[in-house]
Order: C-alpha cells, then sequence, then structure tokens
C-alpha cells in the first residue's frame, strides 16, 4: 500500500494558502510569519515608508537567509542538534513537537542555557 503525505503552507494572518515565509527582525527579536501573496504585499507596502527611511545597521552578526547561521537549528542544522534541542525543552516545560520547525524563542533559551 502506498502513503501519499501532503503538507500546505498555510497563512498566518487569514488561514488562505500561503506562497512564502517572510523573514523580519524587530526589537533584537527575530519572527518568522508565512503569508500568501497578497499579504506579504501588504506587509511590504505597510514597511515600505519605514525601510526607505531606515540605515542598515550591524549587530556584528551575519545576515541571514533561508535559516542559515540561526543557531544550532537553523536551516543547516543536524538532526542530532535538533533533537537535543527537543529534549532540553521538553525537560525545561516548553510545548515542542517531535517534527516541525523549532520556535527562535526555544533556541535562543537552549543556547543561553547551554553557552
Amino acid at each position: 500500500m502506498a502513503t501519499e503525505t501532503y503538507t500546505r503552507q498555510v497563512d498566518d494572518v487569514d488561514g488562505s494558502a500561503a506562497d512564502r515565509t517572510v523573514r523580519f527582525s524587530w526589537e533584537g527579536t527575530a519572527y518568522e510569519i508565512d503569508l500568501s501573496k497578497k499579504n506579504a504585499n501588504a506587509f511590504e507596502k505597510a514597511l515600505a515608508p519605514y525601510l526607505s527611511a531606515a540605515r542598515k545597521s550591524s549587530n556584528g552578526r551575519r545576515a541571514t537567509t533561508r535559516g542559515r547561521g540561526r543557531g544550532k537549528a537553523g536551516g543547516n542544522g543536524s538532526a542530532a542538534q535538533r533533537a537535543e534541542i527537543r529534549s532540553w525543552a521538553q525537560q525545561q516545560g516548553y510545548s515542542i513537537g517531535d517534527r516541525g520547525r523549532i520556535a527562535q524563542e526555544i533556541i535562543d533559551a537552549f543556547e543561553s542555557a547551554n553557552a
């Protein structure tokens, strides 16, 4: 018997089909949100006047794309590293599944506790 598994990305704002994940940071905290094309355009339009007036800053960390460099569970983190973070998070009382994205808050807490 064959099994087919489908993954559908859902817009975090309105529940429609999402087209992309938008990553941004605010006040030193990194965020991700899955958005449809319509909501991604609205997000970009809302930020446009602030981005055009802002200057880029260097916080001593390399700019990241596609989850690279985001700590041990970033896009290139090994399965063993992700498993270690999940195990630690469960022991600390965090609500975390056995699969899927690991919240940046949990990654940051793990790294702080194991620095």
